[in-house]
């Protein structure tokens, strides 16, 4: 009679401890976090903290600025840093763009949310950035004026930061609009950094969303490209990987069809006899495939095989 038992693992436990084996502790993992494909991942960790760290640095030269523009404390923390696809990344309702320009080309642009660029001017004419801003409010053309006047002075600042770390002269395009400037042209698909930063202190935050092109930002993370190679090298340089790949070559002697019955039937000293005469080509193979053919020859005790004849297309 057969009988069933189920082990557990108690069970196990038990056994292992009577065997005195001492038992792996098998530890849960922990929170996992899915890979988002809908970033980007241009930077590496190592690279990310460089950029977070000038970032840092930034919001320390930017409070110096905007508190002497707006001629009273006005100290700013980095809220977030996040990186985007140029089709993904978020555009809110009732802002302001100044467009940024890096070696000669647009790399950016200054995200003024409405509420932030009449908080400056507000504060700069003497105001109080704290009040609620009408629906409707929109920036009169002094308060343009300044607007430009105060992006000036913090784009400089954001020029001279990026300097001092290895990056690029920063300049802007003197003019403010309500649409962001079109970065790429559409369908290219391209990557951008956000940097925002916002007040520490005060009922209203104030936040601004400095966005940059990535592949401009590289050099400020320490990316290093390897030097630009021309299409020779680098087919030379495959050719010299796939030139170095090891192949298993077969010796075909012969081949022969036998049933079943007469296979199993084989005893040692019997004699198949193949279907190719002494004078025949022993087929060299590789991946099933003739590539060449020969004769078999001795070599100081060894089996060789003399190469008569190279498949043209082998």
């Amino acid at each position: 009679m057969n009988t069933e038992t189920s082990i557990d693992s108690d069970m196990i436990q038990a056994l292992l401890h009577s065997a005195r084996i001492r038992p792996t502790r098998v530890e849960k993992p922990g929170e996992i976090t899915p890979f988002d494909f809908h970033v980007p991942h241009r930077f590496g960790p190592e690279q990310a903290r460089r950029l977070r760290d000038v970032a840092e640095i930034l919001a320390r030269n930017l409070t110096a600025t905007l508190s002497a523009a707006l001629q009273g404390a006005f100290p700013l923390t980095l809220n977030e840093w996040k990186e985007w696809y140029v089709d993904r990344q978020p555009k809110p309702e009732r802002a302001y763009y100044v467009p940024l320009n890096m070696s000669g080309r647009l790399a950016g642009h200054l995200l003024l949310p409405r509420d932030t660029a009449i908080g400056w001017v507000t504060t700069l004419l003497g105001g109080s950035a704290e009040g609620e801003v009408e629906e409707d409010r929109t920036l009169s053309s002094l308060e343009h004026d300044l607007l430009l006047d105060i992006t000036k002075k913090v784009v400089a600042t954001i020029s001279r930061v990026s300097r001092d770390n290895a990056g690029p002269e920063i300049t802007h395009t003197p003019s403010v609009s309500h649409d962001p400037p079109e970065l790429v042209e559409e369908g290219q698909i391209a990557d951008v950094c956000h940097f925002t930063y916002q007040r520490k202190e005060g009922e209203k935050a104030l936040p601004f969303t400095l966005v940059f092109l990535s592949e401009l930002l590289e050099s400020i993370a320490g990316v290093v490209r390897p030097a630009e190679r021309s299409t020779d090298e680098i087919y030379q340089d495959m050719l010299s990987h796939v030139e170095s790949v090891p192949m298993d070559v077969n010796v075909r002697l012969g081949t022969v069809s036998v049933s079943m019955r007469d296979l199993v039937s084989v005893e040692a000293g019997d004699v198949i006899l193949l279907p190719n005469s002494i004078e025949d080509p022993i087929d060299v193979m590789v991946s099933g495939k003739t590539i060449m053919s020969g004769q078999p020859v001795q070599h100081k005790g060894w089996y060789g095989l003399q190469i008569h004849q190279v498949q043209e297309e082998a």
